[in-house]
């Protein structure tokens, strides 16, 4: 009778063992994932953002600032908002700058559910 019990301790022991292994096993794929697509966003991120400094070296505003923030749903999807300081832009008229502001975004990289806001903030 004892050793009947102790077998029942013992297959519940190693039964509990293996499920755990084999959700952290899951688990552990699914971050590993994530992380691949995350570094793979952070280096699209930082070439568009060279991009973008580069862009407006070539058209003379060559004292920009460029900065990009970015929020992520849940489900995914991104709002990247795209910030650039530069006093002569500031002189532009509206037309112009809207001009400015669809170059950038034809330049923005493709993600899916990636949204680009591009804004010209008083320096």
């Amino acid at each position: 009778m004892k050793a009947t019990g102790k077998f029942i301790g013992i297959f519940i022991g190693l039964a509990l063992v293996s499920a755990f292994c084999i959700t952290g096993t899951v688990m552990g794929k699914g971050s590993r994932d994530i992380g691949r697509e995350e570094s793979a966003y952070r280096e699209l991120e930082q070439a568009y953002v060279a991009q973008i400094k580069s862009f407006l070296k070539e058209e003379g505003y060559d004292r920009s600032g460029v900065m990009m923030t970015r929020v992520v749903d849940v489900d995914g999807s991104r709002i990247y908002t795209v910030t650039v300081r530069e006093k002569r832009i500031l002189r532009l008229s509206e037309e112009e700058r809207r001009t400015l502001q669809a170059e950038l975004s034809e330049m923005a990289f493709s993600g899916e559910n990636c949204t680009f806001i591009h804004n010209f903030p008083d320096v």
